[in-house]
Order: structure tokens, then sequence, then C-alpha cells
């Protein structure tokens, strides 16, 4: 039941104190935690994503008209992440892509998380204050894409 340093395997956990029947899938990605070193740099941009993006970035949902989707099952496609797709909002017109790979000054996405005007930033509610930590992870991953950009 053991999982790594301590950590413990809920699923395992819940099914050892009988709340859940064995024979679920032995295969389930669990989503990383967003701010573990130990984790790569991409496991961390996407479940910092799907905490905080992916309620809107969804089917259904308010921002539903974009192509990108962040919940953690959907952002192994390059599209999904905003990686080289333009964005749609004349925001500013030195942001060329929502994430312009190897080039986090040009993402739409950089822009909007580092933003506290209401107009512009990114999530739309309940931000009134930069999250650092955040920031540099996104423009840290942003900036280690490779140029694919064309």
């Amino acid at each position: 039941m053991a999982y790594a340093e301590g950590r413990m395997n809920q699923l395992a956990k819940w099914e050892a104190a009988g709340y859940l029947q064995s024979g679920y899938p032995a295969n389930i990605e669990t989503v990383a935690k967003w701010d573990d070193p130990d984790e790569t740099l991409e496991r961390r941009v996407r479940a910092y994503l799907d905490m905080n993006c992916s309620h809107c970035h969804a089917t259904g949902r308010h921002c539903d008209y974009r192509p990108m989707r962040f919940a953690w099952s959907e952002t192994s496609s390059p599209v999904n992440l905003g990686i080289c797709v333009p964005p749609e909002d004349p925001i500013d017109a030195g942001q060329t892509y929502v994430v312009a790979a190897g080039n986090a000054a040009r993402s739409m996405m950089y822009y909007r998380i580092s933003s506290t005007e209401e107009a512009v930033r990114m999530p739309l509610m309940g931000r009134t204050v930069r999250h650092e930590e955040a920031i540099s992870l996104i423009g840290e991953w942003i900036n280690s894409l490779p140029d694919t950009c064309q």
C-alpha cells in the first residue's frame, strides 16, 4: 500500500478500508503536484492548468469555444495546451500564440496569468494578486519548449 516516501496510494487505502472494491484499473495516472520539484516540468504545468484552468476550458463551460482543454486527461495534446495556437482575443498584438513555444514573452497564456487587470487576467474570477510561483513555472515551461511555431 505504500506509494513513495510515506505517501499512500489513496485507492489502495480505500480498498483496504472496505470503501472500494478491488478490481479498479492498475494503470490509473495520478495527477502530479504542481509544486513538486521531483516531478517533470511538463507534469507540473499540466497539474497547475488542471487545477486552475480546466473548470472553464472544458466542453460546455465558459471557455468552450476555445480549442484548449486543460483537464489532466486532455493535456497530453499540444493543441489542448495552446502550443502554437493563435489567440482569438486581440488583447495585445505582441502575443503571437496562446503558448509561443520557446518564448514566454510572446505567449498569451503567460501574459494573462501574469496580469491582475480584470479584462486580461486568467483565471477570470477570484484573483486579484499575481501567483508568482505559477508565473515562474509557466514561463520556465514555455521557454523550455522547442520553437515549433512556424
